[in-house]
């Protein structure tokens, strides 16, 4: 077991854990507004918000095939706020690890942080265990007694401040947390480490059978999505501060716009015997184009909510004798969005999505990539606008794939060359389902990885402008992108 600090794109997977243990374990024995209040603090894009004012910090778990198996948070200036283990790795050392590693973070060596946490009821038996001590009469809130503990003699001479991950100046600019969701978000950290330690109390334990070899997670090997620091599976990496996933796409926002862009999402949450749903899709709506604009909402929304469809409305016909099977079945979505390129006649959009469908265990991630011509609605494929079967593109892209994921790429990859890889940027290949998007700097051509055996994850080869342009096909869509 290894505990690394979470770069952002595992974020939505580290809530799809949270989410799951706490929709089984936590939400039956406590009142509405605790668990409404919990799910509006563990959704992706508030962690994130929180990442990014320096608020909150992020640790998982990790078994020996590198699949995540707990998570844990400190939020400042060192308030215990998430420590979850998943139930069949319990009381193997991993929550006192996660502290140990917390009590460590951002100062100098043999000092530790003044840790502190809000216990309920029964966990407080469990803090005083670990070496936490009351630090103030039992208070309420929501509803619900806690008792302040705090661990740790003295406090570090070098603030933490000074060290902690960091998101560059800039990256949530356009995303300010509303001053109503700061006190809501202070209300509950105060509850959050403690209704998730309450649970390994109140909950019987089950015995479970050993974990399914599900393969290494492919997710150390995608070389633009990891900290540094994160190749040797370092017990203390504090992250590099560099932005991840899809919060690195140097994006484009064409000045004046015709249109306005704005967010929409869909969700819901309900639980019976069998089903445990969580969905969270996010996704763009534009308003003011001149036409085409129901028609177009309605691409993008659908297209959103496609992993949706396929996993809860619809289901999957070849998953059906797995499910009946499972006495549990968890349904999660968490798809995250980011325009890269936008102008009156083009726009690209990015969705990282994080589901499981079935086990808890069964966590995936893919991205995917929508491009329409605003004119007329069209939706552009990889296939129609670049000459795949060129050697010189072929050359290109592989060279820009290698140096992104490095020499682990055939890991990745069944096999490198031109018949294989001709399958994967045609569609062909449906464990390598193909995308590509446009930003500021050109355009990136990569595809998901969903064979059997996998986490799933994603990986994207950048191609400057003045290079991709040499690989374009006689589709319209070389009238819209205005750097060529």
């Amino acid at each position: 077991m290894t505990i690394r600090m979470l770069t952002m794109n595992q974020i939505p997977e580290a809530m799809s854990i949270v989410n799951a243990g706490f929709e089984k374990e936590m939400a039956p024995l406590i009142s509405q507004p605790c668990a409404e209040s919990f799910r509006m603090f563990a959704k992706t894009d508030t962690i994130n918000q929180m990442i990014g004012q320096g608020m909150i910090h992020l640790w998982g778990a990790f078994d020996e095939y590198d699949r995540m198996i707990g998570v844990a948070a400190l939020n400042n200036p060192a308030h215990v706020s998430i420590l979850y283990v998943a139930e069949e790795h319990r009381r193997q050392g991993i929550s006192r690890a996660f502290l140990d590693t917390m009590a460590h973070y951002g100062v100098l060596p043999n000092q530790e942080n003044i840790l502190t946490v809000n216990a309920l009821g029964p966990s407080k038996a469990y803090f005083e265990h670990v070496g936490f001590v009351p630090c103030g009469p039992e208070q309420q809130m929501l509803g619900e007694n806690y008792t302040p503990m705090q661990k740790g003699a003295a406090m570090p001479a070098v603030h933490k401040q000074q060290v902690m991950y960091q998101a560059p100046k800039g990256v949530f600019e356009r995303s300010k947390m509303p001053a109503w969701l700061k006190v809501v978000i202070g209300l509950i950290c105060v509850l959050a480490v403690a209704i998730f330690i309450y649970s390994f109390n109140m909950i019987v334990r089950k015995t479970y059978e050993s974990a399914k070899d599900s393969g290494q997670n492919i997710e150390q090997y995608l070389k633009p999505y990891m900290n540094p620091g994160d190749e040797d599976n370092s017990d203390t990496d504090e992250g590099s501060g560099e932005d991840s996933g899809i919060e690195a796409i140097p994006e484009y926002m064409q000045k004046d716009l015709s249109y306005e862009i704005s967010e929409e999402k869909f969700s819901e949450n309900n639980k019976d015997d069998k089903y445990i749903v969580s969905l969270s899709v996010g996704y763009p709506t534009l308003s003011g184009l001149k036409k085409n604009e129901e028609e177009i909402n309605k691409k993008i929304k659908d297209f959103a909510l496609e992993t949706e469809k396929q996993i809860y409305e619809k289901g999957n016909i070849k998953d059906r004798e797995r499910i009946i099977k499972l006495d549990q079945v968890y349904v999660f979505d968490q798809v995250d969005y980011k325009v890269s390129y936008a102008t009156d006649e083009f726009i690209s959009i990015v969705f990282n999505d994080a589901y499981i469908f079935g086990e808890a265990t069964d966590q995936w991630v893919k991205v995917r990539t929508l491009n329409i011509d605003l004119t007329t609605g069209e939706v552009y494929k990889l296939q129609d606008v670049f000459n795949i079967e060129d050697d010189g593109f072929i050359e290109t892209w592989e060279k820009s794939l290698k140096d992104e994921a490095g020499e682990t790429l055939g890991k990745i990859l069944p096999d490198l060359g031109k018949d294989n890889d001709i399958k994967v940027l045609s569609g062909e290949d449906e464990n390598y389902p193909n995308a590509f998007f446009v930003d500021k700097d050109g355009v990136e051509i990569g595809f998901s990885i969903l064979g059997e055996g996998g986490k799933g994850g994603w990986v994207t080869a950048p191609i400057d402008k003045d290079e991709i342009i040499k690989y374009k096909t006689s589709s319209d869509f070389w009238k819209k992108v205005t750097w060529k």
